[in-house]
């Protein structure tokens, strides 16, 4: 197996010829962009990958190129520290997530891979390895497990665990909203795991769609700790500085992430189970800059403008995390919980749900395996 160091011709081939062998392009198309790379290199002119000069003459597009790139990386995976990398299954501000395999345990992982432009600088470090610092203090079946952080030749990792499924934004998408059962299944499991962040003195400042996983089994499993705010002297924010994902912070978390509590999560998580039974955010359409005052000022939204046979105990639930006011909404996250077991009318979270949700994840991970692309 090659390592980072593999050669960058031998390396511009294969991918060129895998993406030929996918279909994208024929031969004689990938030969003539292989004659124009040697006449730029003739000319001494700087080096151009073929699927760069395919890109350009309109055969592959970006996401094609992605395509290739999982497939080269499946068949020839490069190696980072302990761990060989194969094929990207996300993607996000910081950088990339793939599937890994530690060699040693022979354990495949998700590995987080910090992006080449950040590792300069100190600031983007420090918030990317403060995940793992974080995720190595929880152990939660509703939080995904952290098993190593380092740096290797200057790429910088986090490795946790790989969740085979689909994110709660992707089940969104797919399906348009889910049902209410579904939503309360789910509310619950992440509000349990906010509760034993909170008890460990961990706010997490980024709850949304995006972050929360469904294993095959049904479980929510909450991510990407990245801005986490863990109780100690360093912080990634200035007093008076905002931090959060606008569509899902709470009006305070927005104004000063810095003073920011567990009520704020319950907030985001209130947006996120809003997203999810109703198939639209809370406040559209909110500009950065004004978000924090307009979510002030703005009425509570209610679901039951969207989804007219919400049932009223989940409906107040929500509208009650989505109070602009802190001191108005569920005061911890077992009073969160506690309301949306109401909404069930039991303790225990109804199997047929559980199995409901698992069943699509399934679906969806069979189609990827099938159709070799992870990155859908």
């Amino acid at each position: 197996m090659k390592t980072l160091e593999l050669e960058f011709d031998e390396k511009d081939e294969r991918l060129a010829r895998i993406g030929a062998a996918l279909g994208f392009y024929d031969a004689s198309e990938l030969e003539a962009a292989r004659l124009a790379a040697g006449q730029l290199a003739a000319l001494g002119l700087r080096h151009r990958s073929l699927l760069s000069i395919l890109g350009e003459r309109g055969l592959l597009s970006p996401r094609a190129e992605r395509i290739v790139r999982d497939h080269y990386r499946a068949k020839y995976p490069e190696r980072i520290g302990d761990f060989e990398v194969y094929e990207r299954i996300g993607q996000g501000g910081m950088g990339t997530v793939h599937r890994a395999r530690h060699v040693r345990l022979d354990r495949i992982v998700a590995l987080k891979l910090l992006a080449s432009k950040f590792k300069a600088m100190p600031s983007f470090v420090e918030r990317f390895l403060r995940e793992a610092h974080a995720v190595g203090r929880l152990n939660h079946p509703n939080i995904v497990t952290g098993y190593d952080a380092g740096q290797d030749r200057g790429v910088y990792y986090v490795a946790m665990e790989y969740v085979a499924g689909e994110s709660l934004r992707e089940s969104i998408r797919r399906r348009g909203r889910l049902t209410e059962p579904e939503v309360v299944d789910v509310g619950i499991q992440i509000a349990r795991a906010l509760g034993h962040a909170a008890r460990h003195g961990i706010v997490h400042r980024d709850v949304k769609p995006h972050n929360i996983l469904i294993t095959g089994e049904g479980a929510a499993k909450l991510c990407d700790l990245g801005l986490v705010k863990s109780g100690k002297k360093t912080e990634l924010t200035s007093p008076g500085m905002g931090l959060g994902t606008v569509d899902y912070a709470a009006p305070e978390q927005l104004a000063d992430a810095a003073a920011c509590d567990v009520r704020s999560d319950l907030y985001s998580l209130g947006a996120t189970l809003f997203q999810a039974l109703t198939g639209r955010v809370p406040h559209p359409g909110l500009e950065s800059a004004s978000a924090a005052q307009a979510k002030r000022t703005a009425p509570v939204p209610d679901p039951a403008d969207l989804v007219p046979d919400v049932s009223p105990a989940l409906r107040q639930a929500l509208r009650k995390c989505l109070d602009p006011d802190p001191e108005r909404r569920p005061r911890n996250a077992s009073a969160f919980e506690a309301e949306l077991q109401a909404v069930l009318g039991e303790k225990t979270t109804p199997g047929p749900v559980r199995r409901t949700i698992a069943d699509r994840a399934k679906r969806l991970r069979l189609r990827r395996r099938r159709t070799g692309n992870w990155a859908q």
